[in-house]
């Protein structure tokens, strides 16, 4: 995988400085959840949805008619939500607050666009994608003490949506699912077995516009 992220970032450098090109910006929210897995005795925990951000700018090129290639740079946060129950000191209940899990990522993504031609253009796309985690929240801590916590993960972008496209000016709506190649987010191991994985399951919605260079 990292050496179709290089090759494919190579690529995208060579054609964006030949092709005429679109410049994009991508802007919605993303839909995450954590398979946060305790082992024994199997507790699962912050697997349920939050909607946090998707920030992308990026450039449409070697625009052909039924397909072209992108690449976009951006933000995604990604995490789950759980209800964790809070105690005195003595152990009795004091209340349930849902608390969410949540890690911050820079996005690196190169993709190819298979279009219907036309003024409106449903479209689908596909490319390998890159994350590097920027921060977490305290829920991750102890992961990140034991140097427990994935800094960079690979994996794909997948995704369709449509383009209305007017001149020289494009705008339109897209959904993409984050495929991993590596599931885990971060393991704890004691006595080199697993006692803690997580792994994130995370889309994006995303509205965009765009403007074709001469």
């Amino acid at each position: 995988m990292k050496k179709i992220i290089s090759i494919a970032v190579l690529l995208s450098i060579h054609y964006i400085s030949q092709a005429q090109k679109t410049v994009t910006v991508q802007a919605g929210i993303s839909r995450s959840k954590l398979d946060w897995n305790i082992i024994p005795p199997g507790i699962k925990i912050f697997n349920k949805t939050i909607t946090g951000q998707s920030v992308f700018v990026g450039v449409d090129y070697f625009n052909l008619k039924i397909f072209n290639l992108s690449t976009n740079l951006g933000y995604v946060r990604k995490g789950g939500a759980s209800d964790i129950m809070y105690s005195d000191l003595s152990g009795n209940y004091l209340y349930t607050k849902t608390e969410s899990a949540t890690l911050d990522y820079i996005s690196f993504n190169t993709a190819v666009n298979l279009k219907l031609p036309g003024m409106f253009s449903p479209f689908i796309s596909a490319g390998p994608r890159v994350d590097i985690l920027v921060s977490s929240n305290h829920f991750f801590d102890s992961f990140k003490d034991n140097d427990e916590l994935e800094k960079i993960s690979y994996g794909l972008i997948l995704g369709g949506g449509f383009k209305l496209q007017l001149a020289r000016l494009i705008a339109g709506v897209r959904v993409d699912y984050l495929l991993n190649a590596d599931d885990k987010v971060a393991e704890h191991k004691s006595n080199g077995t697993a006692t803690a994985t997580v792994a994130d399951k995370t889309y994006l919605v995303n509205a965009f516009v765009g403007f074709r260079l001469k």
